[in-house]
C-alpha cells in the first residue's frame, strides 16, 4: 500500500539569507511614494528588475542574460509582456515607458486612456500593474485599490479602501476576463471570472504585497501564493508550498512567476533575486549512469498520440519533463507534461501517450500518477487509479504499466552554461562536429540547455554536457594549437567527453579536461570555447548533482 509519506509533494529548498534586520511596515514604502521594486522573467531566461532605489528615483537592471534595454530611471512597475522580449514599467505618477517588443499605450500616459487624474496625488499613485494574456495592455493598481485599463484591457471591478489598507498587487485570470487584487492586510477580491480560494481576511497586522496564481498542468487555476513582506510565502487553495525566507527577511516587496509558472521568484527592496523551487523536472532516465536510456517520444513525432518510448542518451533530442502536481481524489497526484510541446502523458491500454493536458479533474483519470520516491534521488511512477501499476521499460524500448519489473527512474540536470565575465553561453550550431560557439544571442534566440549527466553515482563525479537540441556530446579536440569544444555523437567510455567540475562560488564552476584540473574552458577566440591554463569561471544552477 502507498502511504502519503512516500509521495512526493513538495520539495525543500535552501535560500540565501538577506541580512536585513528592522521589521518593515507599510510605511516604509507606501507613504505616498511608492518604494517598491518589481521583477519579470525574460521569454529566454534571465530577469528584469525594475529597482526604485530612492523616493523619486528608479532604475532598470538586469541578470541571467536578459535582454537589455534603456532603463528607466524613475520609480515604477516592471510588466513583462507574456512571451515576447519587452516590458513596460509604469512609473507612479502613470507614465507608461514601453521597451523592446512592447507596444505604445495611451500616448506615454495613463490618463491618455483612462480616468487615471493627470496630476496624480499620492491617494492616486499606481502601486502594481499586469499585462493582459494577449500583451495588448495592462491593468493598473491605484493606492487605495483603483484599477484602470490600458490596450486591450477590461475593468471588472476595483476595491476601493480607507487609507488604512493600500493596494499592492493586481494578478489576472489566463483568460484575461478577470483579475486578483490583492491589499495589504492580506485581503484577496475576485472580480470577473476569478475564483476566490481565501485570504487572511484583513485579520492579521502584517503586510503583505504580492501574489502569484497556481495552475494544473492544462492551464486551469487552483490556487494562489501569497507574499508577506518579511518573506514568507503561504499557499492558498490547491497550491503546492515550494518554499519561501521563512519570514527571516524585511523588505521583500513583489512576488512573480518563475518558469512559466512551477516556482515563483521574490526580489527585495535594493533589487536582490530569490527563486523558490520547483517541481520536479527534467530528463527522466533509469537509476543507471553515463549513457543510460531516457524517456523520448516514438520517433520524436510531437503529436498526442504518440507513444512514450525510451532512447539511449545522447542518441537523439532530449526530452524534459515537469511533474505537475495537482489535488485529486484528496491527495496530491501528478500530470506529467512535456516541458518543450506543452502536452501530458496519458495511459491508454497499458501504454503512456501524448495527449493535450486535461483541466477538468473529472476526466484527468488517465493522467493522474503518483511519484514514488526510493534511495538516491529516484523513484517509481505509479498510475494513480490503479496503483499496482509501474510504469516499466520492456525490452527494446516500449515502456509499458506492469504490476513487475525494473521500473526505478530518477531525473537529469538540465541548465544553461554562460561565462560569469563577458556573458557568452554555450550555444552549438546544431550539426556533428561543428565547434560550439559561445557567442551571446540575440534577444530572439531561446537560451540553449545542457543535460548535465554524472557518469557514475558518486559526488565530485565527471560530467557530460549533452545539447537537449542535438542530442550530441560536448567534446574536446585539437584545433590550431588547443584544445576546443566541439559537438559528436556521445560515446561510452571516451574520455574526451568527460569533464569535471570545480566550484568556484555559488553557482559559479570552473570546467575543466577530466584528466587536469589545471585546463579548463573558456571563450576562444573564434568565438567557441577553448581550453587552456586562462579559464573562466561558468555560472549554472546544478544543485541535484551527487
Amino acid at each position: 500500500m502507498i502511504t502519503s509519506q512516500l509521495i512526493r509533494m513538495v520539495v525543500p529548498m535552501v535560500l540565501a539569507a538577506f541580512g536585513l534586520s528592522h521589521a518593515a511596515k507599510a510605511s516604509d514604502y507606501y507613504d505616498g511614494n511608492v518604494f517598491v521594486t518589481s521583477a519579470a522573467q525574460a521569454p529566454n531566461g534571465g530577469f528584469w528588475i525594475q529597482v526604485n532605489d530612492t523616493v523619486n528615483g528608479g532604475r532598470t537592471i538586469v541578470s541571467g542574460g536578459a535582454p537589455v534595454f534603456e532603463s528607466v530611471n524613475a520609480p515604477g512597475t516592471l510588466v513583462a509582456i507574456p512571451g515576447k522580449n519587452g516590458y513596460w514599467v509604469i512609473t507612479k505618477k502613470g507614465d507608461i515607458h514601453a521597451r523592446g517588443e512592447a507596444p505604445l499605450l495611451c500616448e506615454g500616459h495613463l490618463s491618455k486612456c483612462s480616468n487615471f487624474p493627470s496630476n496624480p496625488g499620492a491617494n492616486s499613485y499606481v502601486t502594481h500593474a499586469a499585462a493582459t494574456p494577449d500583451g495588448g495592455g495592462f491593468w493598473a493598481l491605484g493606492d487605495h485599490g483603483q484599477v484602470w485599463t490600458a490596450g486591450t484591457a477590461v475593468p471588472y471591478g476595483d476595491e476601493r479602501s480607507d487609507t488604512s489598507t493600500v493596494g499592492t498587487a493586481i494578478t489576472p485570470t489566463p483568460s484575461g476576463k478577470g483579475y486578483y487584487i490583492l491589499m495589504s492586510d492580506g485581503g484577496v477580491h475576485a472580480r470577473g471570472d476569478a475564483e476566490f480560494f481565501g485570504s487572511t481576511g484583513g485579520h492579521f497586522h502584517r503586510e503583505y504585497n504580492g501574489l502569484v496564481l497556481s495552475r494544473t498542468a492544462g492551464g486551469a487555476v487552483n490556487g494562489y501564493w501569497m507574499l508577506e513582506q518579511d518573506g514568507g510565502v503561504h499557499a492558498y487553495g490547491d497550491a503546492a508550498f515550494l518554499g519561501s525566507t521563512g519570514g527571516k527577511a524585511s523588505r521583500v516587496t513583489s512576488l512573480f512567476q518563475v518558469d512559466g509558472g512551477i516556482r515563483y521568484g521574490w526580489v527585495t527592496y535594493d533589487g536582490k533575486i530569490g527563486l523558490s523551487d520547483s517541481y520536479r523536472r527534467g530528463p527522466v532516465t533509469t537509476s543507471d549512469y553515463d549513457l543510460s536510456p531516457v524517456w523520448t517520444l516514438n520517433g520524436g513525432v510531437d503529436k498526442p498520440g504518440t507513444e512514450l518510448h525510451t532512447a539511449t542518451l545522447g542518441s537523439s533530442r532530449v526530452e524534459s519533463w515537469i511533474f505537475w502536481p495537482i489535488r485529486w481524489n484528496g491527495t496530491y497526484v501528478n500530470q506529467v507534461r512535456n516541458e518543450r510541446n506543452g502536452m501530458c502523458l496519458e495511459v491508454r491500454s497499458d501504454v503512456l501517450v501524448l495527449a493535450a493536458c486535461q483541466q477538468d479533474l473529472l476526466k484527468m483519470k488517465p493522467q493522474a500518477f503518483w511519484i514514488v520516491d526510493g534511495a538516491n534521488g529516484t523513484f517509481w511512477v505509479v498510475w494513480a487509479p490503479h496503483p499496482q501499476y509501474y510504469l516499466v521499460k520492456e525490452e527494446g524500448s516500449r515502456l509499458r504499466l506492469l504490476t513487475a519489473g525494473n521500473g526505478e527512474w530518477r531525473t537529469l540536470d538540465v541548465t544553461t552554461v554562460t561565462s560569469e565575465a563577458p556573458g557568452a553561453q554555450w550555444h552549438t550550431w546544431n550539426a556533428v562536429g561543428n565547434q560550439t560557439s559561445t557567442s551571446v544571442p540575440g534577444p530572439e534566440t531561446p537560451r540553449q540547455n545542457w543535460v548535465v549527466a554524472a557518469t557514475a553515482p558518486v559526488p565530485g563525479s565527471t560530467v557530460r554536457f549533452i545539447s537537449m537540441e542535438t542530442g550530441y556530446c560536448g567534446e574536446f579536440k585539437w584545433l590550431d594549437g588547443a584544445h576546443h569544444l566541439f559537438q559528436s555523437v556521445c560515446q561510452p567510455a571516451v574520455q574526451p567527453q568527460t569533464f569535471r567540475l570545480m566550484e568556484d562560488g555559488p553557482k559559479a564552476y570552473r570546467i575543466n579536461i577530466a584528466f587536469s584540473d589545471s585546463v579548463g574552458a573558456a571563450p576562444a577566440w573564434n568565438h567557441g570555447v577553448m581550453f587552456s591554463a586562462a579559464s573562466v569561471r561558468w555560472i549554472m544552477d546544478l544543485s541535484k548533482l551527487p
